[in-house]
């Protein structure tokens, strides 16, 4: 036989369920920053934040406060340096998604250095070298700089425009060959006098893996990035060919 729930049990499971209701909408909405590929510049930055929250981002790196500019949207960040020259910017962070820049201030800057591979072979008798240096340039691009060193020491060097997302596609692959983890490995395969070097920023920290340190296939890794880069050269706008 079904019983009939009391009256005060009905307003108790009521008042619980309203009460879980307004709890609910408490909680503010996250959204977004957009990073144009500096995410990694700063030690504790995140992908999104809640309405209404201080947003305090503080660079992993010593850096030069009056190199740099950092814009969020259209307005211009305050930037603050600490004792060990390590920056800092705030805002309060609104109810729509949001993107965050940084831009050179300087006209002999190409910008802040995000990543840099290099490459080199060296015998008894000669030596070169190849290497690509991506900086920031705008919120929306990046500048690649390709620097070429042939045996007899005469360097050749292009810059390129290139599109911000080739910084998402480097750590991707940086992601899957997990280099932040390369340390201490030991290299058993010979290169006939090749070495190969990449550096990156990667939560505020600048992470150098080379093939003197690298897992067994770790030179699928550096072929692969150095591919990334010279792809995104080859669909962008050459700038200057000295």
């Amino acid at each position: 036989m079904l019983k009939i729930a009391s009256a005060a049990r009905i307003v108790a499971v009521t008042q619980c369920i309203g009460t879980a209701i307004v709890l609910s909408g408490c909680q503010k909405e996250k959204y977004k920053v957009d990073y144009h590929g500096i995410f990694h510049f700063f030690c504790n930055a995140e992908q999104m934040y809640s309405a209404g929250t201080k947003v305090t981002l503080v660079s992993g790196l010593a850096m030069n406060v009056q190199n740099f500019v950092f814009m969020l949207d259209n307005q211009q960040l305050e930037v603050k340096s600490n004792q060990e020259n390590k920056i800092s910017v705030s805002f309060i962070m609104p109810d729509h998604d949001v993107s965050l820049s940084v831009v050179s201030e300087t006209e002999n800057d190409a910008g802040l250095l995000i990543a840099n591979y290099y490459e080199c072979t060296r015998t008894s008798e000669n030596f070169s070298s190849y290497e690509l240096v991506v900086k920031s340039s705008s919120d929306t691009a990046r500048i690649i700089i390709e620097v070429f060193e042939n045996e007899d020491n005469v360097r050749q060097f292009s810059k390129y425009l290139v599109d911000s997302e080739i910084l998402n596609h480097c750590y991707d692959v940086c992601e899957k060959y997990q280099t932040d983890q390369w340390s201490n490995q030991k290299n058993l395969t010979s290169l006939d006098g090749m070495q190969c070097i990449y550096k990156y920023l990667y939560k505020g920290k600048m992470i150098r893996v080379t093939t003197d340190e690298m897992i067994e296939n770790g030179m699928d890794f550096f072929n692969r990035v150095k591919h990334v880069m010279q792809n995104s050269m080859n669909t962008s706008s050459r700038l200057i060919d000295e």
